[in-house]
C-alpha cells in the first residue's frame, strides 16, 4: 500500500504525539513526522536559501499546520488545523483546505486522504482481497427480527472469527443508527452514492478545469462515510429519509459493491434485505454465497412460502442450495413445524424468543449471552462453512 507523508507543524508536543497515534491507528500507511513551529522553519533555512518553508515542505505530501500563522496563506499541501470546526474547509477549486483538529481520528483519516487524493490526483493503493464473502439475511415480512440477526452474526463474526465485516442495510427505512452511534461530521451513504454515480449522471463539479477538473472530486474513502460498533463491525452512516440503495439498478449495484470490496478492507459482507424485492435487493441475494431466510413467530406460512417460490422462480431451484432457514422467537421445546414436510424448505436452526437488547442512549445494543449466543454461533458456523457443491464467484 503506497505511504503518505505526513508533517505535523504544531508547539504541543502532547497533541502531536496523540495525533500522530490515533490516525495511525486507523490508516497505516501515513509517515508522520512531528515538528515544533521553531524546528521546522529553522530546517527550512538549513536546507534551502532565501526560499519559504513551503518549498521546503515539498518533500512531504501534506504539512498539516497547527495555528493561526498560515491562516491566510495555507493552500497546496498545506492544510490549517482550525481549532473550530465551523472554519473547517475544502475549497477544491483554490486548493484551500482547513481540517477541524479534534475531529475523531477516523473522520480525521478520512478528510486527509480526500485531500491528498485531490492534491496528487493519485489515491493510495489498496489491496484488492479475493475472498470477500458476501451473506444476505431476508424475510417474507417484517418483525421477524432479520435486522437483530444479522447484525448479532455481523458481531459473532468480527469478535471471534477476526473477520472484518460491513453492514448493509437494504431495509426501506433502514435501522441501522438504532443499532449503531453516529459521529457528528460523518457522511451520509446518499453522499457516497453521488458522489459515485456522479460520471454516469453527467455531474461536473468543476466546469471550467476540464477533464482533469472531473476527477478532483471522487466517492471518497470509507473512513468518511462509515460508522462501527463496539466489536468493529462497520456500516454506512444511514441516509435520512427513503434508503438510496434500494433505487439502485443492477449495474449501479455492480458498481456499489465493487467500491466497498476494492477497498480491501473487508472480509465479510452482511446485506441485510429484509422484506425488500427492489432490484438492487435481489440483485444482491443472487450474489450471496449464502441467504439466511428469517421466518419470524407467528408469521403466515403462504406468505414465506410464495416469497421462497418467487425467489426459486427468479434465480431456479439451486438457490435452495445457499439458503438456511431461521425459525426466530420459536415456541419453548418447539423444533418442527407441524406442517414441516409440506414446507419447500426445512428449518435449519431454531431460536428462541429472549431478552436480546439493552439500551446506552438511544443506541440498541445486542446481548450476545447464554442460549441466543450460543444460536448465534450455531448460525455464524453453518454461513462461515464453504458450499462445496456450488462453485459461487462473486465476480464484480
Amino acid at each position: 500500500m503506497e505511504n503518505i507523508s505526513i508533517a505535523v507543524i504544531t508547539d504541543n508536543t502532547e497533541y502531536g504525539r496523540a495525533f500522530g497515534l490515533s490516525i495511525l491507528n486507523i490508516y497505516r500507511s501515513f509517515i508522520i513526522s512531528i515538528f515544533n513551529k521553531d524546528e521546522f522553519l529553522d530546517r527550512a533555512k538549513a536546507k534551502i536559501d532565501g526560499n519559504s518553508y513551503a518549498a521546503f515542505g515539498r518533500q512531504y505530501d501534506l504539512i498539516l499546520w497547527d495555528g493561526k500563522e498560515v491562516q491566510d496563506i495555507y493552500r497546496g499541501n498545506i492544510v490549517f488545523m482550525t481549532e473550530k470546526p465551523a472554519f473547517a474547509v475544502k475549497n477544491f477549486y483554490e486548493n484551500k483546505y482547513s481540517i477541524y483538529k479534534y475531529d475523531p481520528a477516523q473522520d480525521m483519516v478520512g478528510s486527509i486522504l480526500e485531500i491528498y487524493s485531490v492534491l496528487t490526483g493519485s489515491r493510495p493503493v489498496n489491496v484488492k482481497k479475493d475472498n470477500v464473502r458476501l451473506f444476505a439475511f431476508c424475510s417474507a415480512e417484517g418483525g421477524s427480527g432479520c435486522t437483530t440477526l444479522a447484525m448479532a452474526a455481523g458481531q459473532e463474526l468480527s469478535r471471534f472469527y477476526g473477520k472484518k465485516v460491513i453492514y448493509l442495510s437494504f431495509e426501506n427505512l433502514e435501522s441501522t443508527g438504532d443499532f449503531m452511534e453516529c459521529r457528528s461530521g460523518v457522511k451520509p451513504l446518499g453522499y457516497y452514492l453521488y458522489n459515485l454515480f456522479r460520471k454516469n449522471y453527467g455531474i461536473d463539479f468543476f466546469p471550467n478545469q476540464g477533464e482533469a477538473g472531473q476527477e478532483k472530486m471522487q466517492a471518497g474513502f470509507l473512513e468518511s462515510y462509515v460508522i462501527k460498533d463496539d466489536f468493529g463491525m462497520e456500516a454506512f452512516a444511514p441516509t435520512m429519509g427513503r434508503n438510496p440503495l434500494n433505487d439502485m439498478n443492477e449495474n449501479e449495484t455492480l458498481t456499489f459493491f465493487s467500491s466497498v470490496i476494492e477497498t480491501g478492507r473487508y472480509d465479510v459482507v452482511i446485506a441485510d434485505l429484509g422484506s425488500s424485492l427492489s432490484t438492487a435487493a435481489l440483485s444482491c441475494a443472487e450474489m450471496s454465497e449464502k441467504i439466511c431466510f428469517v421466518s419470524g413467530r407467528g408469521k403466515g406460512m403462504s406468505r414465506e412460502e410464495q416469497y421462497l417460490q418467487y425467489m426459486i422462480c427468479r434465480f431456479g431451484e439451486k438457490i435452495t442450495e445457499r439458503v438456511i432457514k431461521i425459525k426466530n422467537m420459536a415456541g419453548k421445546g418447539q423444533t418442527a413445524y407441524s406442517c414441516e414436510k409440506e414446507q419447500i424448505l426445512g428449518t435449519d436452526i431454531y431460536i428462541a424468543k429472549h431478552n436480546e437488547f439493552v439500551y446506552e442512549g438511544n443506541v440498541k445494543k445486542i446481548l450476545l449471552e447464554n442460549e441466543f449466543e450460543n444460536k448465534i454461533r450455531q448460525l455464524s458456523d453453518m454461513i462461515m462453512e464453504p458450499i462445496h457443491k456450488l462453485n459461487i464467484t462473486l465476480t464484480l
